[in-house]
């Protein structure tokens, strides 16, 4: 992928979509639910970071070639956003009434890490 983001000048629409032509077969990735933990999933979350901190250990350079990433959604129609409201009121300052809302919008961005490199930072509309 980060190949095809260099071939497509940094386009991340562009290079998802060749991407997706050049290797079919490959999904795009989808978020797994976790509804609960179970029992033995400390011990194999443990083994794991375990393993991960001996390969470190053996070669401080195993983790250039992963690619870290993630992807957050902002969004204007939430209780944080109070910039879509007007407030007005003559006898109590204290009182408000909504008088127009803003159009919703929101805004996918991602980011990856590779080695010591920052790839990115995509905004990806109306994904």
């Amino acid at each position: 992928m980060i190949f095809t983001l260099g071939e497509c000048h940094k386009n991340c629409l562009l290079a998802s979509r060749v991407y997706a032509q050049k290797i079919p077969e490959r999904n795009d990735p989808k978020p797994t639910l976790c509804q609960e933990l179970y029992g033995n999933d400390f011990e194999n979350r443990s083994e794991f970071c375990t393993c991960e901190l001996d390969k470190v250990a053996e070669n401080e350079k195993c983790f250039e070639n992963v690619l870290f990433s993630d992807e957050c959604t902002f969004h204007n129609n939430g209780l944080v956003s109070r910039h879509n409201f007007h407030y007005y009121s003559d006898t109590n300052t204290l009182a408000y009434t909504v008088i127009k809302n803003q159009n919703r919008w929101s805004v996918n961005v991602w980011r990856g890490i590779l080695g010591q490199y920052l790839i990115g930072l995509c905004f990806l509309k109306d994904i």
